[in-house]
């Protein structure tokens, strides 16, 4: 029964609406938001999931990851402070969004730049 569901779903889902889905998923969006997005049944994101082995943006329970678009000047002086303390970009940035949230730094780090 599954070989006949997925021969089906294979053949009725393209290969942009695979990419849509991977993309959005990768980018931490809920399967329900997916479907939503597509104009599918949730039940049909979750067997594309599986058929395709695509994984949700959640890097573990009750976390979710979340792009940040920064301009190349920044990435680069990211990658140069993450390689000081001796972790990846991605894990730098982790840790100094999960300080700043946690003592409520906002106004500190920002002194008035987005104001």
């Amino acid at each position: 029964m599954r070989r006949e569901t997925d021969q089906r779903f294979r053949a009725n889902w393209s290969s942009a609406q695979v990419a849509k889905a991977a993309f959005l998923l990768g980018r931490g969006r809920t399967a329900r938001e997916v479907s939503e997005f597509l104009g599918v049944g949730i039940w049909t994101i979750q067997r594309m999931k599986r058929y395709w082995g695509l994984t949700s943006g959640l890097s573990g329970r009750g976390t979710s990851v979340i792009p940040v678009q920064i301009d190349a000047h920044a990435r680069k002086k990211l990658a140069v402070q993450a390689e000081a303390v001796g972790c990846t970009p991605e894990e730098f940035l982790r840790r100094v969004t999960a300080c700043a949230i946690e003592d409520s730094m906002y106004a500190a780090i920002t002194d008035g730049r987005f104001d």
